[in-house]
């Protein structure tokens, strides 16, 4: 839109009561699966989406946080979205490497952590933050389970710090993925 503003410098705090005199655009509505109760089912086809308007799931235990990696990071303020699943009785993967570079390579270090349970009792079941090796940036995130077929699973895909924030593609994958064995020569010694 085009129009006339003003700019005001403030040095300091605005005085309390003074915020009406000092407004600020409203934010974006969160996204529609901003809560673990309102997950989306989630498929093999790319599903885009941003985490920049939602809000983190904060009542998310440490153990719940981030299961099945190395990582010791505390991802309970960033911001996520949930999505679901059925189990086959197979190997799924859920995958944030789309092989679209605006995705892919966009700056967003994104978390997936995936649950059995409802989201009121929540059982931690894998999770990934960097999958190297794979074809997309090492950031990308990539967990794979074995599922019970009929099984419902619950996915939380979050930003890998509180301050990690942005566009996203994530998918359904049949099967295992792995990553690929670190070289001999990885480490100077």
């Amino acid at each position: 839109t085009a129009g006339t503003f003003q700019v005001k410098i403030i040095t300091g705090k605005p005085p309390l009561g003074s915020a009406g005199l000092y407004p600020t655009l409203p934010p974006n509505p969160p996204p529609s699966n901003d809560l673990c109760e309102d997950a989306k089912v989630l498929s093999n086809e790319l599903t885009a989406g941003s985490t920049i308007s939602a809000t983190p799931s904060a009542s998310l235990s440490n153990e719940l946080d981030f299961c099945g990696s190395v990582s010791m990071m505390d991802f309970r303020l960033s911001p996520d979205v949930w999505f679901q699943v059925n189990g086959t009785g197979e190997w799924l993967t859920v995958t944030t490497c789309t092989g679209l570079a605006s995705l892919d390579y966009n700056g967003f270090d994104g978390v997936v952590t995936v649950y059995s349970g409802t989201c009121t009792n929540l059982t931690c079941v894998t999770s990934n933050d960097d999958f190297y090796g794979s074809t997309c940036n090492p950031t990308t995130a990539v967990a794979s389970w074995l599922t019970d077929e009929g099984e419902r699973y619950l996915i939380r895909l979050s930003g890998a710090s509180e301050l990690i924030a942005g566009d996203y593609g994530i998918r359904i994958v049949d099967g295992k993925m792995e990553p690929l064995p670190r070289p001999e020569n990885d480490n100077c010694e």
